[in-house]
């Protein structure tokens, strides 16, 4: 499966999560709503790390590298 696919089903999978989360918070308060919102928030953190992963990748990729590293910094430099 391409990674876009993969996201793009992940997403979905945690926007029902949250509608469903929601909609038992308001409707029946109780500790499946919580359970229910615990698991859409692991979901989220998932999602955000894969798109990090990937931003990283591809920033790789590109051969572009972070300003932090001292090898960039001396290059700056001289």
């Amino acid at each position: 499966m391409h990674p876009e696919i993969g996201k793009a089903v992940y997403g979905i999978i945690l926007s029902l999560l949250v509608l469903l989360g929601i909609s038992f918070i308001y409707l029946t308060p109780n500790e499946t709503s919580f359970y229910i919102a615990l698991t859409a928030l692991v979901f989220l953190i998932i999602l955000l790390l894969w798109t990090i992963n990937d931003i990283r990748k591809q920033a790789g990729q590109e051969g572009l590298r972070p300003s932090s590293e001292p090898e960039y910094a001396f290059r700056q430099l001289t």
